[in-house]
């Protein structure tokens, strides 16, 4: 599926959707600092943002799909936290001043957050949709 530089409205959750969005213009905010070579504080201090905002989100879908009974919870989770292991390996790359290397994993963090909005947070979403219909 093509994705476009907007953000989904994919749950029909303002607040989540919202988040969506601030997420990927963080990113895109790092991908910025990145390839016009922006202090090395400058993007350590955007990517501490971007793992802030991505905690602060998780946290707040999971409440919802365990408070809906959500059967594929405990997956979703498991990709939350998988996601979340990525910050590992970049905030390394971005320490080594490896900018090319962060770079690209960004781009790959980017990919995988859109296509897991499309994918895995439309299905809860719809879930819980359904529920209240």
């Amino acid at each position: 599926m093509a994705h476009t530089n907007d953000t989904p409205y994919i749950t029909n959750f303002s607040q989540l959707d919202a988040q969506h969005r601030r997420i990927l213009e963080i990113i895109d905010t790092l991908g910025h600092q990145l390839k016009t070579e922006d202090s090395h504080d400058n993007c350590i201090t955007t990517c501490t943002m971007l793992v802030n905002a991505l905690r602060h989100h998780y946290d707040e879908e999971e409440r919802l799909m365990l408070k809906h009974f959500y059967p594929d919870t405990e997956n979703h989770i498991g990709q939350h936290m998988n996601y979340l292991l990525l910050f590992g390996k970049l905030l390394k790359q971005l320490q080594n001043h490896q900018l090319d290397s962060a770079q690209s994993t960004l781009v790959y963090m980017r990919s995988w957050l859109l296509d897991h909005t499309y994918n895995a947070d439309k299905k809860y979403a719809d879930f819980i949709h359904s529920q209240s219909a």
